[in-house]
């Protein structure tokens, strides 16, 4: 019999570090992390019986495909049982949900991010726990960072030496001699290219064996206690001096550390194993009620109110941000209560809600009581919170609210300024992937008005801010997420997905196809794979790919242009009704801007205009070449205004160029309400026409060539915006 740790080693190689280059790979290769737990359960418990004879390709080809058939096995048995119950209720295809994101994903955030909760966390009571366990939050960290950077170490030299290898192989299969010299399954090879893939490939995984992480190697990185490395098989670990195996398959989750032998280890997922040290560790805690409720819960309330005051710094201004605010309870007449954070970026305001309750593996796995109460706690109840915020601003003329701490300021909410209210709810924990899916809660019981929250956990929010451009994006993601939220329960994916979703094509339906609404679900997975590649660039020191909205560059340099408007509420305004504009009218807009600011031939104190009338809005622009500033602002004042009566509009909006300035825009205009009929603006359109050219400059005819330079007849180029 082959050694069983040779054969689980191997294995490993081949399942943990396969490389994935595409994203459509995902479905194939997101799984292996639960693949090795399964390795794990079905091969440790024949170590003993094993012998040290080095296993053949042969065994180790038969290895894996048993592990591939029985994964795929316990998928096809749940498919049939989907397939034979088809009228399941869709409480059941809830559970089921869960339960499949229990079994198969693996980290509930970064590494970093989990790193940063835990010392920030858990490791204020390094003391308390190295009394009770005889192991500290930090120093398990430690030792899993050293275990994380000699599994790198031992990668790399072995890929150097099995890219070495299969160049030199490359070379010998080309002549006959040397072909004849390689092993068989290289030499088989159908070409060169493969031969060298395959002779990598054995290299690697033989290479890698000599290189596995030792133990005490890791000790001498991270020195440790007999009571802290006990501690640590007997919490975390699987194997040689660890306690029995998990009788379960589920349960290896939980013992994501695996010892081959006295001195080697693995870890079957490094993000699983810093989830497994919150999780453990904060179980600890929870077996002293007293401490668990009050030092450990105000240490985990404090650190998530200060790490999402710090991500939305990331995105506001800081005086727009407050924190912890006292205000009338509408609920219970002179009585008070309080809100975690307010920003109010004028015109827009945000009511958040913060919850740092557990997320317990029970639920996930099927039990709806747990899973029920768990997200009742997380985010319904916060819902509740926001919604009575919003309850006290909809009751009172002047809202005002309180800070309780720190800065102790008092925000007056004036009620005319505010165009849209978001109302936001923030998890510490994960929630497997339910906060996307918050219309199909509605069969536990939850959320029966029919009106939800963006739900989101502080590691995907804390991601977000990396990827925002300004508080204009940022609000009108959540504005995009709300909408598809409120109208179409069936769409699958996780709040990575649905924001690279969101940069790639602003979640606008129309990207979809115009049947979308009648799919009976869309999926937006793989959409998360640029962010997941520029962070891990990042981490590794690696200039990351550029990650960001994908717009026209002119309405890019637009919205830029809005954003250095800081404190001007006109200027957020227009930026996020531009964000709001359908692909069809952000080309518009960048042809209009090219043509305007191509103009040359403009007579002193002339203007140019276009204009672009859109679903709900009009824009205009106008050019001058060395006009009088304040000239030229009322001139796009007026046109605006008569352009968003032209054309019954409800928004009109407008920017002045400037030629000669090497600023994208010069001045902008916004004017809101409902259309109503005016004599005055009648007589106006009368005298005014449409858009045309500049008085004293030739009339563009339909078959002339467009002035925009591009060649074209003016009919088929820019008649339409003109």
């Amino acid at each position: 019999m082959a050694d069983g740790r040779k054969i689980f080693s191997l294995l490993f190689v081949k399942l943990a570090f396969v490389p994935v280059q595409e994203s459509d790979l995902e479905m194939k290769y997101g799984t292996n992390a639960a693949k090795l737990e399964l390795l794990a359960f079905r091969v440790f418990s024949h170590f003993d019986k094993s012998v040290a004879t080095l296993p053949t390709n042969d065994q180790i080809a038969l290895a894996y495909e048993l592990i591939e058939r029985e994964w795929n096995s316990n998928w096809v048995t749940s498919l049939k049982r989907d397939m034979a119950s088809p009228d399941s209720s869709p409480e059941e295809a809830i559970l089921r949900f869960a339960t499949i994101q229990a079994q198969v994903v693996r980290g509930n955030a970064y590494p970093f991010q989990t790193i940063d909760r835990i010392v920030g966390v858990l490791g204020q009571f390094d003391e308390w726990y190295e009394k009770k366990i005889g192991l500290s939050p930090s120093r398990m960290v430690a030792f899993v960072e050293a275990l994380q950077r000699q599994t790198n170490e031992g990668m790399n030299l072995a890929r150097r030496q099995a890219v070495a290898y299969g160049d030199e192989c490359k070379k010998l299969w080309k002549t006959k001699a040397g072909k004849q010299s390689l092993e068989p399954f290289i030499a088989q090879a159908p070409s060169a290219g493969q031969a060298r893939f395959r002779a990598c490939q054995i290299k690697f995984q033989n290479a890698y064996l000599g290189l596995l992480p030792k133990v005490s190697t890791l000790l001498v990185q991270c020195p440790m206690t007999a009571r802290e490395s006990n501690a640590i098989k007997a919490l975390f670990g699987i194997g040689d001096g660890c306690p029995d195996m998990p009788k379960l398959v589920q349960d290896m989750i939980h013992r994501p550390l695996c010892f081959l032998d006295s001195d080697s280890v693995l870890a079957t997922d490094y993000s699983n194993v810093l989830d497994q040290i919150w999780s453990k560790f904060e179980e600890i805690a929870k077996e002293d009620a007293k401490f668990y409720g009050s030092d450990f819960g105000k240490a985990r309330s404090s650190w998530m109110q200060n790490s999402i005051a710090e991500t939305f710094q990331g995105i506001f201004d800081v005086d727009s941000i407050f924190e912890s605010l006292s205000y009338p309870d509408p609920t219970k007449p002179g009585g008070t209560t309080e809100i975690d954070v307010i920003v109010w970026w004028d015109p827009y305001l945000l009511l958040i809600e913060l919850k740092s309750n557990q997320f317990r593996f029970e639920g996930q796995l099927g039990a709806k009581g747990k899973l029920r109460t768990d997200l009742v706690r997380n985010i319904q109840d916060a819902y509740g919170q926001a919604l009575r915020a919003m309850s006290y601003i909809e009751s009172v003329d002047q809202p005002k609210f309180v800070e309780i701490d720190k800065r102790k300021r008092t925000l007056v909410i004036d009620k005319k300024r505010v165009e849209k209210t978001f109302l936001l709810t923030i998890s510490l924990n994960h929630l497997a992937g339910l906060a996307t899916k918050l219309a199909a809660l509605r069969p536990l019981g939850m959320f029966k008005s029919g009106t939800y929250p963006w739900a989101a956990c502080l590691s995907d929010l804390e991601t977000i801010a990396k990827f925002i451009q300004g508080p204009d994006e940022f609000l009108h993601y959540v504005d995009r997420r709300l909408w598809w939220q409120d109208t179409y329960a069936n769409l699958e994916g996780d709040e990575m997905d649905l924001f690279g979703a969101y940069l790639n094509f602003r979640l606008r339906p129309d990207h979809l196809g115009k049947d979308y609404d009648k799919a009976s679900m869309i999926s937006l997975g793989g959409f998360h794979s640029a962010v997941d590649d520029a962070i891990i660039r990042t981490q590794c020191g690696v200039e990351p790919r550029e990650v960001a909205l994908s717009v026209p560059v002119e309405v890019k340099n637009i919205l830029d242009e809005l954003r250095s408007r800081k404190n001007d509420p006109n200027a957020r305004a227009i930026a996020f009704k531009i964000l709001g504009m359908d692909n069809r009218s952000h080309r518009a807009l960048s042809e209009m801007y090219r043509s305007l600011k191509s103009q040359t031939n403009i007579a002193p104190g002339r203007f140019r205009r276009a204009v672009n009338a859109l679903d709900e809005s009009v824009v205009t622009m106008i050019v001058a070449q060395n006009a009088h500033p304040v000239e030229r602002r009322e001139h796009l004042k007026a046109k605006v205004a008569i352009e968003k009566y032209r054309h019954k509009k409800t928004v009109s909006f407008g920017i002045s160029v400037e030629t000669s300035s090497e600023k994208v825009f010069e001045d902008f205009v916004i004017l809101t309400g409902d259309w109503q009929h005016d004599l005055v603006f009648e007589g106006v359109l009368k005298s005014d026409g449409d858009a045309r050219p500049a008085p004293g400059s030739a009339k563009i005819g339909r078959n002339d060539n467009c002035p925009c330079g591009s060649g074209k007849k003016f009919k088929k180029c820019h008649l339409g915006i003109w």
